[in-house]
């Protein structure tokens, strides 16, 4: 890479990126925030609980869809661990057979 051509060098590119980041990370940040609001309603303030998690947790149609969820990602990564395994010994030994 050309260090003349470095995007870092433009000017405004850091002020660019602290914009764009915001963008996208402010809104989760509110969402996480706002989680632990006491309030049933959300645009009012109730103060800190975590009366919505353990409401969440104690629910048992929730807590089956995470435990499959889970069962689904393991296995799915297994899965894709041993197909780009055999994929990559093909790439590197295929020649040699």
């Amino acid at each position: 890479m050309n260090a003349d051509n470095d995007v870092r060098r433009y000017p405004g590119f850091g002020l660019f990126s602290a914009i764009f980041f915001a963008y996208l990370y402010l809104p989760i940040a509110v969402v996480v925030f706002y989680s632990f609001n006491a309030n049933r309603i959300v645009s009012n303030w109730g103060g800190f609980s975590l009366h919505w998690y353990a409401t969440a947790l104690s629910n048992a149609n929730l807590m089956t869809a995470v435990k499959t969820s889970l069962l689904v990602a393991a296995v799915a990564t297994v899965a894709s661990t041993l197909v780009a395994l055999m994929a990559a010994l093909v790439l590197v030994r295929g020649r040699d057979v």
